[in-house]
């Protein structure tokens, strides 16, 4: 202000405005004012204000003062939280020289590279998730969830030093900071927001109007307008009625406000609720059963084990069941495990509807990796079902114990022996006219014939259990026994130009979408073992057609993997991978490990016939460290894989030693592509090792192999390969 006439004026206005002396608002607005007039003056000037939400009343008006009658090239940025709008609900409104806006949270990118330069490079990728989880792009809740790790010792000078599986809790400083708010609404408001709390971080007007039924209906209108004023619930679908809390915290904060026998009685009055209004939902079985589950919970921990409790029990059971069905029926495995496990735990210990589901619970179980789980489960299912006189609930929960053995590396006589009980359980249901017990052992025996190293068998048995599912009405069973048909026609001994005469005569005369699917899936391959790129197309989309009309996500990524293997025999490798990948995406989704474990062999051969070493042997190293399923496809595969690992790495000895060990294993089945495969690897072992006689030997021997499958494009692809 030097050399400025009336500098020691706005000296003294400022020096009061800093706490010596009094200065009227309209002398200090006029000093701030001047001196932003002046510093423009040279240059454009911006001024930016922090933590405006903490200003008192005179220091608003102060600013927005200046800004009103600002006469210089002057931008003044002022950082507040959305209290300031709970305050002075009018600010910046309505004048041409402001502008509000509302900062979205950080995107999840920017929120997670926050939280890495806070937490430091050595924390565990699954706390930083559940810390991102929590905060949900609020660089605040980033902060201060980084100081709670600290306070706990799980963080020291920037650096991780707790364990890989700590878990992250909200700290308590939050939850006072958010009751602090919801202190300040008025009583109604404050119940009304409670109260949405009930239905989760997302809540329906309707839904909320009979949860305060007390409170009318134009009143609830005007508390949502308040809270979203507040920022405390945003509109998703206004004119729909459809609301979130602005952040999950506060979500917490107003449902801990109710008492929990009042929560619990809210619970269930709300799923009640939703079982009339949402009975067209298809998720409605869930949502009602996870609110009967809450109440259940909540009247526990206040002691209330009564008669009322068993009820809520039973029902919250019912529906789980209800919606673990549905799950099963998609092939959705972890969300079946999940569900049903909830039903398994409510229901009656031996009530009829628990043994029920216990079977599907079983294989959920297992085909995700849970093996001892579904071996406890079924064993002690078989004992209850016998106790009170229900052979068929036994019969199912051994059915799927027989099953659950392929995942138990079961020697030769323990899988004859169990293809001999099951056959037996077979026999039981077919006398009894009782086709879901049909099908389900239908998929038991395929799968232990598979075992047993015979595809040809296993084709039977899938083409059986087909039928046996879709007349049974059994979604799941019908759609693995639609994968594994594929599956075992073009791994076993059937020759490829009977690929459609079967399609025709076998699967399409069902006309339904998972036999249709299958059926268009083998004449596609039929055509690709011919060489009928044309027919491979035609065939490929119509199978596509079905699969995607249809919404058959799980088949699509099983017949996928089929399909792309055949695609890397036929030399297109980059197709195959492409293919691989999207069916590893769904697979690992919904929980199958089975598949997942023999795809992943097949990624590698596609990525090694790409001329991509490095990758190859990333990939094979992670296959080599992964635990297999010890099926002999997968056994052969894996050392293949190996075989060529150490190929590149100069370790040819060694390299042949893996190749025999696959040819052993594959030797005692009728994997026919997987033998080829064997000894073709074994021929480039050999070859690199100057056998020149006994690499032509082996590479003959795969020829024939490939000759008897009538693979046209590989025999063509390895009869100009040296």
């Amino acid at each position: 202000m030097a050399g400025q006439p009336d500098a020691t004026s706005v000296g003294d206005r400022l020096a009061q405005i800093l706490g010596v002396g009094e200065a009227l608002a309209a002398d200090a607005a006029w000093a701030v004012r001047r001196l932003f007039e002046v510093l423009a003056a040279e240059r454009p000037l911006v001024v930016v204000l922090e933590d405006v939400h903490w200003a008192e009343p005179p220091m608003l008006d102060l600013i927005d003062s200046v800004v009103e009658r600002m006469h210089a090239p002057v931008l003044v940025i002022c950082l507040a939280r959305p209290e300031l709008l709970e305050q002075r609900p009018t600010w910046g409104a309505g004048k041409s020289r402001s502008i509000v806006s509302t900062l979205p949270p950080l995107a999840a990118e920017d929120a997670r590279r926050l939280a890495e330069l806070l937490l430091g490079t050595a924390v565990p990728a699954s706390v930083v998730d559940r810390v991102c989880d929590a905060a949900e792009g609020n660089p605040l809740y980033l902060e201060q969830l980084t100081a709670m790790l600290a306070d706990q010792g799980l963080l020291t000078d920037g650096r991780w030093t707790g364990s890989a599986d700590a878990e992250v809790e909200i700290p308590a400083t939050l939850h006072a900071l958010l009751a602090a708010r919801l202190d300040r609404l008025d009583p109604q408001t404050r119940v009304v927001l409670e109260r949405a709390s009930i239905e989760g971080r997302r809540f329906r007007t309707a839904a909320l109007l009979m949860l305060v039924s007390d409170v009318p209906s134009p009143d609830v209108e005007v508390a949502i307008a308040s809270l979203d004023r507040r920022g405390l619930v945003r509109p998703e679908d206004e004119a729909g009625g459809r609301w979130r809390f602005s952040h999950s915290l506060v979500r917490e904060a107003a449902y801990r406000g109710l008492a929990k026998e009042l929560r619990a009685d809210l619970h269930e009055r709300l799923a009640d609720w939703m079982l009339i209004e949402d009975a067209d939902d298809p998720d409605v079985d869930e949502s009602a059963a996870r609110h009967l589950e809450r109440a259940l919970h909540l009247r526990e921990e206040l002691g209330l084990r009564d008669e009322r409790s068993a009820e809520l029990a039973e029902r919250a059971g019912e529906r789980f069941a209800n919606a673990g069905a549905r799950a099963f029926a998609a092939v959705d495995l972890i969300t079946t495990r999940d569900l049903l496990g909830r039903a398994a735990a409510l229901l009656p210990a031996s009530s009829a509807r628990r043994l029920d589901i216990l079977p599907n619970l079983g294989v959920a179980l297992a085909e995700t990796g849970r093996h001892a789980e579904a071996d406890v489960l079924l064993t002690d299912a078989v004992e209850r079902a016998r106790a009170i006189g229900s052979e068929r609930d036994a019969l199912r929960a051994t059915i799927q114990l027989l099953s659950n053995r392929i995942f138990r590396s079961p020697t030769a006589t323990e899988v004859a022996s169990a293809i001999e009980e099951a056959r037996d359980a077979a026999t039981v249901f077919e006398s009894s006219g009782d086709e879901v017990g049909l099908a389900e052992a239908a998929i038991t025996l395929e799968y232990l014939e598979f075992m047993r190293g015979s595809a040809a068998a296993q084709h039977e048995w899938s083409l059986l259990g087909l039928g046996y599912a879709l007349a049974a009405g059994r979604p799941r069973e019908a759609s693995q026994a639609a994968a594994d048909v594929l599956w075992s026609a073009t791994i076993g001994p059937l020759a490829f130009d009977r690929f459609g005469a079967e399609a025709e005569a076998s699967l399409l005369p069902f006309d339904e979408p998972l036999s249709r699917s299958t059926g268009f899936a083998m004449m596609a391959l039929g055509a690709l073992g011919a060489s009928d790129e044309a027919g491979f197309r035609e065939h490929e989309r119509e199978w596509r057609e079905v699969i995607n009309h249809h919404g058959l996500t799980w088949l699509g990524a099983a017949h996928g993997l089929v399909i792309a293997g055949a695609e890397i025999w036929a030399g297109d490798a980059e197709g195959g991978e492409r293919r691989l990948r999207e069916a590893r995406e769904v697979l690992a989704a919904l929980g199958d490990i089975w598949w997942i474990s023999i795809l992943d062999t097949f990624l590698c051969f596609a990525v090694g016939a790409q001329d991509r070493p490095r990758e190859f042997l990333r990939l094979a190293d992670a296959l080599e460290a992964s635990t297999p399923v010890a099926d002999p496809q997968i056994l052969t595969r894996r050392s293949l894989v190996r075989a060529r690992a150490l190929l590149l790495r100069g370790d040819a000895a060694d390299a042949e030693v893996a190749a025999r060990r696959g040819i052993e294993i594959v030797e005692t089945t009728d994997l026919v592509l997987d033998h080829a495969d064997a000894l073709l690897t074994l021929s480039d072992v050999l070859q690199a090792r100057g056998l020149l006689e006994e690499a032509a030997s082996a590479r003959d021997g795969a020829m024939a192999k490939l000759r008897a499958k009538g693979h046209a494009p590989a025999l063509a692809r390895y009869a100009v390969e040296p």
